[in-house]
């Protein structure tokens, strides 16, 4: 550690993240701790530092609301680490409980990033941060653990399909919720879209969008699949109110 860790509570957030400080303060916010470090075996006076921004809010929806907009959807994720986290070898982000967890590093590389993630891991009070529906029936033969996340956000629908960002799924409405995970070694991804109502007209319009960003566009049997220009494959098949892509 270098120096004093420094403390900000709901009164002093704006000290230290004024441009993000809303944002927490909304979602439930109780105080966080930062700490200055050097990874190990690193010189005290050499170019590598780590930041550790432990953030407590005050439940884990809160905490999990607060990690999805920190997320794209297509960073790496550890095999090593079971609970839900993302790791570049400037940042990572993971949540356990009530606590989101922010790491940034300067001049390190992403095994020395997922190196010091996984000690912090095991250092915070052990929970299972929670996920918007229930998991268990999917495959877990090649799951990468901790890849699941929300897709709420628009840089995270582009990152998963460009056409996932038309209103014609109603992520934006609220008349749907879906959230993803992702399989190695592709790696490829799932994204579960679960509709509280059906939108109307919902299977020709999806049929469109197909055909507005894809190519190579079947039907057959209920299943819809395309190509896109970089050689992805997309595969679409609704069941019941749940569309699995």
């Amino acid at each position: 550690v270098v120096g004093e860790p420094r403390v900000f509570t709901k009164g002093s957030l704006y000290g230290y993240i004024d441009g993000a400080a809303e944002l927490f303060l909304t979602a439930g916010f109780r105080r966080s701790t930062i700490f200055d470090l050097v990874p190990k075996g690193a010189s005290p006076d050499g170019p590598k530092r780590l930041t550790l921004e432990i953030y407590e809010m005050e439940t884990p929806d809160a905490a999990a609301g607060i990690f999805k907009t920190r997320r794209v959807g297509d960073e790496y994720v550890s095999p090593r680490l079971k609970t839900v986290h993302w790791i570049e070898s400037k940042q990572a982000n993971f949540i356990t409980g009530v606590f989101y967890v922010n790491i940034l590093a300067a001049g390190c590389t992403q095994n020395e990033v997922e190196e010091f993630t996984l000690d912090m891991v095991r250092e915070m009070p052990p929970a299972r941060s929670p996920v918007p529906l229930d998991l268990g029936w999917l495959p877990r033969e090649g799951i990468l653990p901790g890849s699941e996340n929300y897709v709420t956000e628009d840089k995270q629908t582009l990152a998963l399909a460009p056409f996932l960002s038309s209103p014609v799924w109603g992520l934006a409405t609220g008349i749907s919720e879906a959230y993803s995970v992702q399989y190695g070694p592709g790696p490829s991804s799932l994204v579960l879209i679960k509709f509280k109502e059906t939108p109307p007209n919902l299977k020709n319009e999806v049929v469109t969008l197909f055909g507005n960003y894809l190519a190579q566009v079947t039907e057959a049997d209920n299943l819809l699949q395309g190509v896109s220009t970089t050689g992805r494959d997309y595969l679409l098949r609704k069941y019941g109110n749940t569309g699995v892509l």
